[in-house]
């Protein structure tokens, strides 16, 4: 055992005594199974949770158990199971009921041995990795209700060019959650996508609604899903994309990913790849279609190009009258 995990465990019991765990606590977290895919291994006594080569994860692990078992005590509450819907995320009318954690939020294999464990959180919050039992993920609560409240459009799907959602593998859970908490804006689109995107969204809106349109469903990345999108893009039915681009993995068709997202700056729609980005994109597509705003979202009603093009097209006009003259 390195230096660093004999530190820290010799000041352990000074750091249970700030986390104020409970004996109830503590029987819960007995039965806990270790997290997959990790060198962090959690103990009976909730204090052998040691990282050999990051102590500070291990700490925050700690932290975030303490503030799941606050929150219990003092009758916090977060995201109940089950649908999402305006009165079910966090709400102080659905308080009392069990609870998920916000691993679980983003649909995660870990699961806890009881679902009345849990820390204040909701799933836009998990999305953005605000900290958990902050002032910002209460008001995110508030957000989330807002925005997945009915509606009405001013326009049909049929008016406006597909809504692309895309999802590298280890970001399907986020787009899962994604699909779920923004579902009353989504489906007021012809959304296009992988047909794994597409399973997601058929699971979550429904096939029963006739005021649902669902776009092409497209072949998986890696077998030519980018570059189908690409092409719908260049043929003009595609007004905004949003990615959820894995930054920590390699892709074995890297080159349709980079020819996607050059291609969507070239026509200048809208563009998201993260879900930070997406929330916003969220927002404002619903502001338009409230209100009947195309100029808020001009991308999906015409086409529109980067403000490189002009001066591209000037120099092959020049290279090609060079080319004549020669």
């Amino acid at each position: 055992m390195s230096k660093r995990s004999e530190s820290f465990l010799s000041t352990e019991s000074e750091r249970r005594q700030s986390l104020d765990f409970g004996e109830d606590v503590e029987e819960e977290f007995e039965s806990l199974t270790p997290f997959k895919e990790s060198n962090i291994t959690i103990s009976t006594q909730g204090s052998l949770i040691v990282d050999e080569n990051n102590v500070g994860t291990a700490q925050e692990i700690l932290q975030s158990m303490g503030l799941a078992s606050k929150a219990i005590t003092s009758g916090r509450a977060g995201l109940p199971s089950g649908s999402i819907g305006r009165q079910s995320i966090g709400t102080r009318e659905s308080m009392g009921s069990k609870r998920v954690g916000r691993r679980d939020s983003l649909s995660s294999k870990y699961t806890l041995p009881t679902a009345d464990i849990a820390s204040h959180f909701n799933a836009t919050a998990a999305l953005l990795g605000v900290p958990e039992g902050s002032e910002m993920e209460e008001k995110m609560v508030h957000l989330q209700n807002d925005m997945n409240a009915p509606f009405k459009s001013r326009f049909k799907p049929t008016e406006m060019r597909q809504l692309a959602l895309v999802a590298h593998n280890h970001m399907k859970p986020a787009m899962k959650t994604f699909i779920e908490s923004h579902a009353e804006i989504l489906k007021k689109f012809r959304i296009t996508g992988t047909n794994t995107t597409m399973t997601m969204c058929r699971t979550v809106f429904g096939t029963d609604d006739r005021d649902i349109v669902y776009g092409a469903t497209c072949s998986s990345g890696p077998l030519g899903g980018d570059a189908q999108l690409a092409a719908l893009m260049v043929l003009e039915d595609i007004g905004g994309i949003i990615f959820f681009v894995d930054p920590l993995s390699a892709h074995p068709h890297q080159a349709d990913i980079d020819s996607l997202i050059r291609l969507a700056n070239v026509g200048n729609i809208l563009l998201t790849t993260n879900p930070a980005t997406a929330e916003s994109m969220m927002y404002l597509l619903r502001c338009a279609l409230e209100k009947g705003k195309v100029e808020m979202f001009p991308s999906f009603f015409h086409t529109l190009e980067s403000p490189s093009v002009p001066e591209y097209k000037a120099e092959q006009a020049r290279a090609l009258q060079r080319a004549i003259e020669s």
